[in-house]
């Protein structure tokens, strides 16, 4: 079972954002393990510290699989994420978008396992309100 996790990894744009975490899966699975929930955990402190703050969660995949496929386990990855904010840290719902990005935005090469095992993943960005997301063909800007 593979699990890395990295906090505090990287602010954004006029800091309007903050990517907080990343946590990894294994190959087709939205489990997670106890060093996730340990992240989501900050996380969810965090936040509900600043109720003006909101959570993108960006649920992503290897390459390997179908197109279709790889959408849904992203989508799964990324409410799953949501779910546990939402019904054991009691983030408000409202609060929390979800995203399923499929193997769209890889952060490391596919050509190898652990490049796909870094790719296995849900990115959980928090921003404020004005924040604007704008879309692209594959990758997802603030503004």
């Amino acid at each position: 079972m593979l699990l890395i996790v990295m906090v505090l990894i990287a602010s954004h744009q006029d800091d309007k954002t903050a990517l907080l975490g990343t946590i990894y899966f294994d190959a087709g699975d939205s489990t997670l393990t106890a060093a996730s929930v340990t992240v989501l955990k900050g996380i969810a402190d965090q936040v509900r510290a600043e109720p003006n703050l909101l959570i993108d969660v960006y649920g992503y995949t290897d390459n390997i699989g179908s197109s279709a496929a790889n959408s849904t386990v992203s989508k799964r990855r990324a409410e799953r994420v949501k779910q546990y904010l939402t019904d054991s840290l009691r983030v408000q719902t409202d609060r929390i978008l979800t995203f399923g990005m499929g193997s769209k935005n890889p952060c490391a090469s596919n050509e190898t396992e652990e490049g796909r095992k870094k790719n296995r993943r849900a990115e959980i960005l928090i921003r404020e309100p004005d924040a604007v997301l704008a879309w692209f063909e594959h990758d997802v800007k603030v503004q």
